[in-house]
């Protein structure tokens, strides 16, 4: 019985990815919850709609849908899919500056930090190449793993780019690469503007659960 509600699931959550591949977002949401429907122990539906969520920058339901695909991960998943989940939990955490949930997906991807501080991360990785537009990136430092200060020199790129100073939260893929200094550095897309608003993680985590 179990093996059939998997089976059910799974293939339920491909026509998920198939609808999402064709654009029909709202048809691919609707698969994927019934997906979680057919059998809510199986992290895929999850992944797939935090990716989707992710996709169209839905961040709450974003984080959320990451969370619920991290507490299902079964032993024996590959390290690469379990970097994946981690790595989207985190950028969507700091996407919505939930500090301790970007901490732990850091913490736990083997970056030396104390996971549960309700703070922003301190993570100096060096410079990187940030873009919305992979033809013109822009040149920042990067405060963690997902999250880069924009250097000096942005008043060249066009008026909708982020200003000097500005923090982005970016993409864990690179879509090019470009040299600074001498060096071959990654280029990650934008995908959100830090805003000056203080994390509210005890709110975050008190609305997730009513969610819930």
């Amino acid at each position: 019985m179990a093996d059939d509600a998997r089976a059910q699931s799974i293939k339920r959550m491909n026509e998920g990815v198939d609808y999402q591949d064709a654009g029909a977002y709202s048809e691919a949401i609707e698969a994927f919850r019934e997906a979680i429907a057919l059998d809510p122990t199986h992290f895929g539906p999850w992944y797939d709609l935090g990716l989707l969520y992710k996709k169209t920058r839905d961040w709450p339901q974003a984080l959320d849908a990451f969370l619920r695909a991290w507490s299902r991960v079964p032993p024996g998943m590959t390290a690469e899919l379990y970097a994946a989940i981690l790595w989207n939990t985190g950028i969507a955490a700091s996407a919505l500056r939930v500090w301790p949930y970007a901490r732990k997906a850091w913490h736990s991807l083997g970056y030396s930090l104390d996971p549960l501080l309700n703070e922003p991360p301190s993570l100096p990785l060096g410079p990187v190449w940030v873009c919305f537009d992979p033809t013109c990136p822009m040149l920042g430092q990067r405060l963690d793993p997902a999250r880069a200060r924009i250097a000096s020199g942005a008043e060249q790129y066009p008026q909708q780019y982020p200003s000097p100073g500005a923090v982005v939260v970016h993409d864990a893929e690179r879509v090019a690469s470009q040299v600074h200094e001498g060096v071959e550095l990654p280029v990650f897309p934008i995908l959100h503007v830090e805003e000056s608003t203080p994390g509210v993680f005890e709110q975050y985590r008190e609305d997730s659960s009513k969610a819930r």
